[in-house]
């Protein structure tokens, strides 16, 4: 198993004191790892996830009580700023964290809500929708 991201976590692991949100980034192998690492840090934080097949009922039950939670799913043309974002519609941040994020993920494409039961199975279909059916 690839421990790449234990030297990341490790090199920054005072940073969440400081933030007031972090973004999931990693392979979805790696996010109990990745967890087990913040744990605590992630108290009154925000966390946004863009980790496909992670939605928030996989990561509930690993949250501290009072974190905050969101799933987006962006497609591959949202590098060129030309992309579609789904937000899972179950969340726990605040209405205002919620949309900023939203207006700040739209820079980069079209921002839509999507069920979260169906997250996970719009996540396989965002991987290989060519960018003319998505936008």
């Amino acid at each position: 198993m690839d421990k790449s991201y234990h030297t990341i976590t490790s090199y920054y692991k005072h940073l969440p004191i400081l933030l007031v949100a972090l973004v999931m980034v990693c392979k979805p192998y790696q996010i109990e790892g990745v967890m087990g690492e913040l744990g605590a840090a992630l108290l009154g934080k925000a966390l946004v996830s863009i980790v496909a097949g992670w939605d928030f009922a996989r990561y509930e039950s690993m949250l501290p009580a009072d974190t905050r939670f969101q799933s987006v799913m962006p497609n591959m043309p949202a590098m060129v700023r030309e992309g579609v974002l789904l937000f899972g519609e179950k969340t726990s941040l605040e209405k205002d964290e919620r949309q900023g994020l939203m207006d700040l993920f739209s820079t980069v494409g079209v921002v839509e809500e999507m069920l979260s039961a169906l997250m996970v199975a719009a996540g396989m279909g965002m991987g290989c929708t060519p960018p003319s059916l998505t936008s």
